[in-house]
């Protein structure tokens, strides 16, 4: 089904023709049913009353069909009844007579059947729209517009579902970012650190949380060991540093200060992140860069 409309409401002017097999189930199917049912009466012969079996028929279009095809099939059935009772009539006019008022009453309650089965398919359709319109609200608030990767927003709720679990958390600093920005613009900064994100994802697992802390800062929440934290930031620093990134005003080298640091089922997963920020830092004024903590 399609939406409609500004608002995203489904309704039956939204909704697709029905493709060929949809059709033969909500009408082909129930009139074949009717030819059978009155051609089995007229073999075996007026005793038999068959005819009385196609009170089925409307409501096994109605499993299928729109309440307007519902409506068809039970006006056809009731007409084929009718007539037949005309040609092939076993006599018994009282008989005929109930056989048509209770296919009437059948075909209406069919109609109503339909209409009802509508109903909750819309519903569940709205239901369904809604939750995936929440989704994706949550999934919005949850990003980093700049880079694609969780924000701090979203690193805080990876933070509290893997509480009490253990791992690792790798804090990543993009080295020059201010010089970039002063003497390339912002710009470039923005290609560099989309490049800086794209390529950590790639270095990481789908189970792997990768977002962007704030500025020039990227974390990886991941539940690897210390020593495959490091394997990682390794993998991490080749991949990102080797080729240079390709933004709007050319090629830039870029470089990395990355800490890391381990966490168990007891410890608090935001001490491990102060204790990869301060190892990321140690490591940032070893490489003779700029540092301001605070």
């Amino acid at each position: 089904m399609t939406s409609s409309g500004h608002n995203g409401k489904v309704t039956a002017m939204s909704r697709p023709r029905g493709e060929p097999s949809s059709w033969l189930w909500a009408a082909g199917l129930p009139l074949a049913l009717v030819v059978l049912i009155l051609a089995a009466d007229w073999i075996e012969g007026p005793k038999t009353a068959f005819v009385g079996v196609l009170v089925v028929v409307p409501m096994l279009s109605a499993v299928f069909a729109t309440p307007a095809v519902t409506a068809v099939v039970g006006a056809i059935t009731w007409l084929a009844a009718f007539a037949f009772g005309l040609v092939a009539a076993d006599g018994n006019v009282p008989a005929q007579y109930i056989r048509l008022g209770i296919l009437a009453v059948v075909g209406i309650g069919a109609v109503a059947a339909a209409a009802k089965r509508m109903r909750i398919q819309d519903q569940l359709t709205q239901a369904q729209l809604a939750a995936a319109d929440a989704d994706k609200v949550r999934r919005q608030a949850n990003t980093d517009w700049l880079t694609g990767v969780l924000n701090r927003r979203g690193l805080a709720v990876e933070f509290a579902e893997r509480a009490g679990s253990s791992g690792s958390v790798i804090m990543l600093d993009v080295d020059g970012m201010k010089q970039v920005n002063d003497t390339l613009g912002h710009r470039a900064g923005d290609d560099l650190l989309k490049a800086v994100a794209g390529r950590v994802r790639s270095c990481t697992q789908a189970k792997d949380a990768v977002g962007r802390w704030g500025g020039d800062e990227f974390v990886v929440l991941t539940d690897a060991t210390l020593e495959q934290a490091q394997m990682i930031a390794d993998r991490i620093r080749g991949v990102v540093c080797t080729q240079p990134v390709r933004t709007s005003v050319g090629l830039i080298d870029a470089r990395l200060s990355i800490g890391f640091a381990d966490f168990g089922p007891g410890d608090d997963i935001d001490q491990a992140l102060v204790d990869a920020d301060a190892s990321m830092y140690r490591e940032k004024r070893g490489n003779g860069e700029p540092v301001e903590e605070g």
